[in-house]
């Protein structure tokens, strides 16, 4: 009997003859179990999206500190090699900037020797900047280039300077002389001028220029480094903004507004 779990048998008796009947003891029960079927099947298909998901997020993140891994090598790499690249510019204008940022140190007080000189009158009758500054580069025995030039009907002055030393030269006309006065402030002087870009000339300016770009790459550089470098990440960016805020601090209370 294939449904005898399932029935209840009723014996029907109808005249000198027994019939039985099979009732379902519970025809719902069979469509609870058919029901069943699809559930687990169901309940089959999540758990095997969800290790899906899980397998795609594990891969996702395998990838992402792959990259973070590669984005901080060559962060460190750039950030070593534009460092000494730029090493001795960050250490003139370190130095420099100390030196400059206390002048009563008298490390680099100027020295002033002044002269007289005689021209004679072809030179002054029709002067003209550049062949008179030339004309007195080779009397004087000057290498720095004329930066300034005025003119007018009593004198003209005449300035050649570069980073450390400076010569003004003033000439009369009406008595064909040239008072010279030579300044000089030594090598840190020079430094000095260098840091300002004092006198330097374009291709000095192209370098100030330069040397900012490399600070500026070697902090960017640095900050990304940090922030591959997980161990030290947190203490990192707790120490930078405390760098931040003393700097705004300090400007903010000390600093005359």
């Amino acid at each position: 009997m294939p449904y005898a779990d399932h029935a209840q048998i009723i014996p029907v008796v109808a005249g000198d003859r027994t019939v039985r009947i099979f009732f379902p003891k519970s025809v719902s029960g069979r469509h609870d179990c058919l029901r069943q079927q699809p559930r687990q099947l169901d309940a089959a298909s999540d758990g095997e999206l969800r290790d899906g998901e899980c397998a795609v997020r594990r891969e996702a993140k395998v990838r992402m500190k792959h990259l973070v891994r590669i984005v901080g090598h060559w962060a460190l790499l750039l950030h070593i090699y534009i460092s000494m690249a730029g090493f001795t510019l960050v250490l003139l204008f370190a130095i420099t900037g100390l030196t400059l940022n206390h002048e009563d140190f008298g490390l680099s007080q100027p020295k002033v020797t002044t002269s007289t000189i005689v021209l004679t009158a072809d030179v002054l009758e029709r002067p003209d900047r550049t062949a008179l500054g030339q004309r007195l580069r080779d009397l004087l025995g000057i290498r720095s280039p004329l930066t300034d030039y005025r003119e007018d009907p009593e004198q003209i002055q005449l300035t050649f300077a570069a980073p450390g030393h400076r010569t003004v030269v003033t000439v009369n006309r009406a008595q064909r002389t040239g008072a010279l006065e030579t300044e000089t402030r030594g090598l840190l002087g020079r430094l000095d001028d260098l840091h300002k870009g004092f006198d330097s000339g374009p291709t000095w300016s192209w370098i100030i220029d330069l040397a900012a770009v490399l600070l500026t790459l070697s902090a960017l550089t640095g900050m990304v480094t940090l922030v591959a470098f997980r161990a030290r990440r947190r203490s990192g960016f707790v120490v930078a903004l405390l760098g931040i805020v003393s700097i705004v601090a300090l400007y903010l209370i000390w600093v005359p507004q």
